[in-house]
This record gives C-alpha cells, sequence and structure tokens, in this order.
C-alpha cells in the first residue's frame, strides 16, 4: 500500500513538473541554436531589469489564463535511454486538449502517429462521456497529469534574477536573464520549493515582451518525504518554448523534460519526455455543446 502511494506521489510529482516546463538535454546545446540562428545583435542598453520582469510577470500569467480558452492537440512522446543516456524513442500519444463546464478534459486521438482503432476510439469516447457527466453532475475530475505543472509565471515570481543579455532568437531581438534559486524565499509551498532548486536562462521577445523560451536545470536534489519516497537528482533539466500563433497570441509550443530520480530509495530511472502543442482554436459555448452531443448522444 505504502509502495503504491508513494509511486502515485512521485508520478504526479515528476508529470505535473512538466511545466510548460519542461526538458532538454543539456541546456548549452539550446543555447548554442539560439545564438546561431542570427548573430545580429543590437548593441544598445539594456532596459530596467525590475521593470522588465514586473512587465513580463504580469504578461505570462496572462498567456497563461488565455490558453485555458483554447483547445488544442499535444502529442507527448516517450523516449528511453540505454546505460549511456543515449534516448530511443518509445512511443507517442496525441490528444485533443478541450473545455467542458471550465475543466480541460482530453480525448486521445492518436498513438505512433497512427490513429486509434474503431475499437479504442469507442472505449475513448465512453471515457469522455463518463467525465463530461460526472461534470454535469457537479462530481470533481482530476485534471489530466500535464495540466497539474510548475507555471513559467510562478518561475518568475519566485527566482532570483540576476545577468541580462541581448541575444537573437528565431531571428528576433532577445533579452536573456539567467536567473538562480532566491536565497530569501520565504514559502511552505511545494513546488515553490522545487522551483528554488532551479537555475537557468530565460530568453524575452523584446518587442511583444514575452517569454519565448526557457532552460534551467536542477542545482540540488528535490526530495519528497526527506528522500525516502523519492528523489530528483541534480543535473535533471528542463526547456520550454512559446511563440506567436493565431493574430500575433503567444502560446505554449514545445516543452521536453529529461529527469534522472531514485523512488523508494532503491528504484534508479531516468524519464525523457518531448510535449508539441498546435491546432490551437478559441473554445466558445457553442464549442462545448458540439463536444457533449456527439458523446451525450451513444
Amino acid at each position: 500500500m505504502k509502495k503504491s502511494i508513494a509511486s502515485n506521489q512521485f508520478a504526479g510529482l515528476i508529470l505535473g513538473i512538466s511545466l510548460g516546463c519542461c526538458i532538454l538535454s543539456p541546456p548549452i546545446a539550446t543555447t548554442a541554436r539560439a545564438q546561431s540562428a542570427d548573430s545580429i545583435v543590437k548593441d544598445e542598453p539594456l532596459p530596467d531589469l525590475n521593470a522588465l520582469l514586473a512587465r513580463l510577470r504580469e504578461n505570462q500569467q496572462a498567456l497563461e489564463q488565455l490558453r485555458e480558452k483554447y483547445a488544442y492537440t499535444e502529442t507527448t512522446t516517450q523516449y528511453q535511454l540505454d546505460k549511456q543516456g543515449v534516448a530511443q524513442e518509445k512511443g507517442s500519444e496525441t490528444r485533443e486538449m478541450t473545455i467542458y463546464r471550465g475543466h480541460r478534459i482530453w480525448r486521445t486521438i492518436a498513438k505512433n502517429g497512427q490513429p486509434l482503432s474503431a475499437k479504442d476510439q469507442a472505449k475513448e469516447d465512453r471515457r469522455v462521456e463518463k467525465m463530461i457527466r460526472d461534470l454535469d453532475s457537479g462530481r470533481w475530475v482530476a485534471p489530466p497529469d500535464n495540466q497539474r505543472r510548475v507555471k513559467l509565471s510562478a518561475l518568475l515570481r519566485v527566482s532570483r534574477f540576476t545577468i541580462a543579455r541581448r541575444e537573437r532568437f528565431r531571428q528576433r531581438d532577445m533579452i536573456v536573464i539567467d536567473f538562480e534559486p532566491n536565497p530569501n524565499l520565504k514559502s511552505a509551498d511545494f513546488y515553490d520549493s522545487f522551483i528554488n532548486k532551479l537555475a537557468g536562462a530565460i530568453w524575452v521577445d523584446e518587442r511583444d515582451l514575452q517569454i519565448a523560451r526557457a532552460e534551467f536545470q536542477l542545482v540540488e536534489a528535490f526530495k519528497v518525504g526527506g528522500g525516502a519516497l523519492a528523489a530528483m537528482k541534480p543535473g535533471s533539466s528542463f526547456g520550454a518554448e512559446q511563440d506567436r500563433i493565431n493574430d500575433g497570441i503567444w502560446l505554449p509550443i514545445y516543452d521536453e523534460v529529461r529527469i534522472g530520480a531514485r523512488a523508494m530509495l532503491v528504484a534508479n530511472f531516468d524519464i525523457k519526455q518531448k510535449f508539441t502543442y498546435g491546432a490551437y482554436r478559441r473554445f466558445d459555448a457553442d464549442s462545448e455543446e458540439k463536444l457533449k452531443s456527439p458523446v451525450a448522444d451513444k
């Protein structure tokens, strides 16, 4: 029983930390890619860092709230790591992420790049139908695992930002700001404690004042239950990208996560996942009815 509880807690932690936040290996490779995209960097003074971060916090929080009004597709790719840490693709799953009564619900539509069979799709539709009935009756419905995640707005709130510089990324002017754990943080929040063990950098689009990229890694072990239940190893690394989509609106497009961990003091394992997001569309009341009707009529 204890082992089952520990496994569930750790799975929730690992999947929840897929932040929009996710992982790369190693961050330096991405930095080089960002710099090589366009080497012509503006030779201008940097803006006031505190004022920039204040605007950035407002914009990121608004972006995360806006995303909750959109349906989109999410493809999760799993990787198996060998003893040398080389990743081999293990499989993928594509889900439609929609909204019903203000709750995020999901429907699996493909695995390994292929649509579900008629039998599997019917089973998935019945699962969604039950979720809708539960929401209609006021019962609590668990959010998808990747929705229980640390947000970039929390990263902006918790971390201490230090050095800023100019770079180019996606042929746009960026201000890159390094961050590190905040020694003055006073919070008992579980996820705040996790965030405050991260160090890395964010790429800020200077024109739109939005985060185009974030990459960071764990600088010290993060323990659950004092390490008896689970521990995430230092060097676990994360990355996320956002970009302009419909009508210039900024939304997440890519996450990647690579985590080294130990569970129950004995089981060591590595997790690597990649998330890609697309087909964003505004979700309104009419969309909600269309979502409900085909399922409810079955």
